[in-house]
């Protein structure tokens, strides 16, 4: 089974985070853009164990919810690349977090954002292309 793959460093900074999976919902889709939540019932604990004083969501964290739409709601091919990422604000356990995922032709962008700001956007290049032999 071939997975997708981002260019983190999943496992290694909090390996226990698979452990806290969050909610997603899908709340709206309009012409190329979609929107969902990112639900945690509470503060999860693999983030007070890094960041005790002021928890928030580190980047590997947000580019995990962005890989697990893409699982549930089938938006990339096998292979594709995250081209670009911005981290403009932190985010926090207390926010609401909403993610808008807008699709065109070979490029994807996706915004993170709470009800007041914009935290991270990105965008991954979903070209098909041929494994190097």
């Amino acid at each position: 089974m071939q997975t997708n793959k981002l260019v983190t460093t999943m496992g290694t900074i909090a390996p226990d985070y698979r452990s806290y999976p969050p909610d997603i919902v899908h709340l709206s889709a309009e012409d190329h853009r979609t929107r969902y939540r990112v639900i945690y019932p509470a503060t999860p604990a693999f983030l007070t164990h890094h960041f005790p004083e002021t928890p928030l969501y580190p980047l590997f964290i947000q580019l995990q919810w962005i890989q697990l739409i893409s699982r549930v709601d089938n938006l990339f091919p096998s292979h594709y690349e995250l081209t670009s990422i911005r981290c403009k604000k932190p985010l926090f356990p207390e926010h609401d977090i909403y993610i808008t995922i807008s699709r065109r032709q070979e490029k994807t962008q996706f915004s993170i954002d709470t009800e007041e700001y914009q935290c991270t956007t990105g965008t991954i290049c979903v070209e098909e292309y041929a494994d190097d032999a």
